[in-house]
């Protein structure tokens, strides 16, 4: 299948409307096939080692795991000191810092076999800590899982999907689990008492995201089957929840596959493409009234063929959201072209699968996941595929656009930020992000937020809304860099931490820098200007200026 792949993408790039997207995954070493899988395999885009590069991790069936750790763009297959010996079909893999200790903990779920909790000792040595810390070790349908602090506290819950196949496994045990996490390492099982108790059901996903944008993370699940509608729970903010699927009309009962969130149409709330199969797909528009309304048609969305995983992108960062759908054929296989949709701007989209570049990739792409693993600031993407098509990376050719990328830390809040809402605002512009930790069907996303500026030169502001209440307000972001923004402090434009007042970066503090002092002198919360980090700026920043000015930075 790889060899007219690669022939077309040749073809196509020698016209006049080469390729977004490439197909890199043999550049990288990356030749993996899901030996006897057919129900979908994990990916992640994790960055587990915190060096600022988006590592793969991908589930590859019975056979484990495989690591591909990122060497400044270069993705290097690894081995690590995991001794995962799956008896049945590994599903999800996800990564987080659960336990807040500054190292990367690992969640893996089997069709047929565990859930599993891995602890990092912080030298990349895991242990499986699944029993001691609460958690069902009992042979289930394991499918998706999902970290989220939804009480607050300062340490990550679980979600855990289990698919209850009544046709083929009539074992009742299969409830959906929430795990509260204790703060102590621990795990509680609440599903009753938050009031998110279902009976057995084909539960793909979890995923959380404040659809009433009142500060607290709601819980929406994706249900496979017709006998079943997918439900929406309403976090009290209390530490129970409330069913408002059928008020907020998203009680829909179709062969629901991904749950995939983004403020697609820009005006600040977040919406909710459900794909299905064979029929249509479904968009849901979030009314900011505590209703969705499906547009589906309305946005050229429908698709019409068995869909799976989905990716929100905006791949020529324009500042709009562009959507991967994945498909697959009869019994689960290839044969079904996979698509790509371009925002119109005016809540519709175009097909553009044929310029995207993935044009004759008809693999059974079920699960996909983004990141930017070359760090240009353009999301590229993996789908990890059914036996007998090869897993594909996708990377992104980029454009001339600008962007911003952005990755969190809490402090107060769960250390990997997630939760948190980022709003960036541009020439009068302003766009908002969601931090997750599992998402869209089996999926994890790369932790950096990329928003795409468009021509834009500067960066008005970048408010957080932290997951632990706390606010942060950046001011004047020079565009086309990666921040990694701690809760609660200061940054530095590009490198400028070692040399104070270099507010242009051209390491020499000069009269610009000075022009650009005065002019954000007044602004409050974090700001570059801040140089004492009293969160205002005034005489004794001034001073400290002053101070500084005519000198050469190292």
């Amino acid at each position: 299948m790889s060899v007219p792949l690669c022939l077309f993408v040749t073809t196509c790039c020698l016209t006049s409307a080469c390729a977004q997207f490439v197909d890199v995954a043999s550049q990288h070493g990356i030749a993996n096939i899901n030996e006897g899988t057919y129900d979908g395999n994990g990916v992640s885009w994790y960055d587990f080692n915190y060096d600022g590069w988006d590592d793969l991790t991908l589930a590859n069936g019975d056979e484990g795991l495989l690591f591909f750790v990122n060497d400044n763009g270069s993705l290097v297959e690894t081995e690590l000191n995991l001794p995962i010996e799956p008896i049945a079909h590994v599903i999800m893999v996800l990564w987080a810092d659960y336990d807040n200790d500054g190292d990367a903990d690992l969640v893996t779920t089997q069709l047929g076999g565990h859930l599993q909790l891995w602890e990092n000792d912080g030298s990349f040595n895991f242990t499986d800590i699944s029993t001691s810390v609460g958690l069902d070790t009992g042979i289930r349908e394991w499918w998706g899982a999902a970290f989220c602090d939804y009480d607050h506290d300062g340490f990550l819950d679980l979600y855990v999907a289990k698919y209850y196949d009544w046709l083929n496994n009539f074992d009742p045990d299969h409830e959906s689990i929430l795990y509260h996490n204790e703060g102590d390492g621990t795990f509680a099982d609440v599903t009753i008492s938050a009031g998110v108790h279902l009976p057995p059901q084909a539960t793909f996903q979890p995923v959380w995201f404040d659809y009433n944008d009142d500060g607290w993370e709601d819980l929406f699940l994706v249900i496979d089957r017709i006998v079943w509608e997918n439900r929406l729970y309403l976090n009290n903010g209390d530490g129970t929840f409330t069913d408002v699927s059928a008020a907020s009309d998203l009680d829909v009962k179709i062969n629901s596959m991904t749950g995939s969130i983004c403020d697609y149409d820009n005006d600040l709330d977040f919406d909710l493409y459900v794909t299905n199969g064979p029929t249509h797909n479904y968009l849901f528009n979030n009314q900011d009234d505590g209703t969705f309304i499906e547009t589906t048609y309305a946005a050229g969305l429908q698709v019409d063929k068995t869909s799976w995983g989905a990716q929100w992108l905006d791949y020529d960062n324009n500042g709009w959201a562009d959507l991967f759908v994945g498909t697959t054929g009869a019994f689960f296989g290839g044969g079904e072209q996979n698509r790509f949709y371009e925002n119109n701007q005016d809540g519709t989209f175009s097909d553009m699968t044929f310029s995207s570049g993935i044009w004759g990739d008809e693999s059974p792409a079920m699960v996909s996941a983004m990141g930017d693993f070359n760090n240009d600031g353009y999301y590229d993407f993996a789908t990890n595929c059914n036996d007998p098509f090869l897993s594909s990376l996708w990377q992104n050719d980029g454009g001339n656009n600008h962007y911003l990328s952005v990755s969190l830390e809490g402090v107060i809040a769960n250390r990997d930020g997630i939760g948190s809402k980022l709003t960036c605002w541009v020439d009068g512009d302003a766009f908002v992000r969601y931090t997750h930790c599992g998402e869209d069907l089996a999926g994890q996303a790369s932790r950096k937020e990329i928003f795409g500026i468009g021509a834009a030169t500067l960066v008005d502001s970048l408010r957080i809304d932290w997951n632990s209440g706390t606010v942060d307000i950046h001011y004047d972001i020079l565009p086309d860099q990666h921040l990694q923004l701690t809760e609660g402090q200061a940054f530095c434009q590009y490198d400028q931490c070692s040399c104070m007042g270099d507010f242009n970066g051209d390491h020499s503090i000069d009269i610009p820098d000075l022009l650009m002092f005065l002019t954000g002198m007044g602004c409050s919360g974090i700001c570059p200007y801040d140089l004492d980090g009293d969160s205002n700026t005034n005489s004794s920043d001034i001073l400290l200026f002053l101070s500084v000015i005519g000198t050469i930075c190292p």
